[in-house]
């Protein structure tokens, strides 16, 4: 199982068949088992581990058995580097992972610069600068774990159209190209402004 998941030990049996017998259990160790003392456990393990189950009869007799939980590593994924221009927005690639427990996983961002949420999986980033954001993924049970995802932040460019030559009395249009990427209206000032229909 994945860390942070949980399975139960339901696979336990006896030929004890004495009429009105009973036989009780009991796990050891204890660690990640919710009743020690059930047939069938729910184990919430954080790491690889040997369970020794004992048996025993109302009459004394014993038997023992053995079975190894293998607990493998989560892992967790905060996606591809993202590459915005100033004033441009982006949103973070959803935070994937292995695991598969039933607990909600939390999530944490560092740092919170610039987020529009430093607790949810994918937040909306809209950093000044170049910021490197670690994600700490922390499962109800196990440790917690980390992946980095960089937002490169490129400036902010304009360029206007290319020289132009123009005999007297023509006109012509003129025109500017940006790298801008966000959503936001841009606004333009042309100088000088003489001749000129709109600056």
């Amino acid at each position: 199982m994945i860390c942070g998941d949980e399975i139960r030990l339901d696979n336990t049996k006896n030929n004890y068949s004495k009429p009105g017998g009973n036989v009780r259990y009991q796990w050891s160790p204890t660690t990640g088992l919710d009743d020690p003392t059930s047939s069938s456990p729910i184990c919430r393990a954080i790491k690889t581990t040997s369970y020794a189950l004992t048996a025993t009869t109302n009459e004394g007799w014993t038997s023992t058995d053995t079975i190894k939980v293998n607990v493998l590593p989560m892992f967790v994924n905060a996606g591809k580097d993202k590459k915005i221009v100033c004033s441009g927005p982006v949103q973070m690639d959803s935070v994937k992972s292995n695991y598969s427990g039933k607990s909600k996983l939390r999530y944490k961002w560092s740092p919170s610069d610039g987020l529009n949420s430093d607790t949810i999986v994918n937040p909306l980033c809209l950093p000044k600068k170049t910021t490197s954001y670690e994600v700490t993924v922390i499962p109800a049970i196990g440790p917690a774990v980390k992946d980095t995802v960089t937002v490169f932040v490129e400036p902010f460019v304009a360029k206007a159209c290319d020289d132009i030559s123009l005999q007297y009395g023509d006109n012509v249009k003129l025109s500017a190209k940006t790298n801008y990427t966000g959503t936001q209206k841009l606004s333009y000032k042309w100088t000088p402004s003489e001749f000129l229909s709109s600056d």
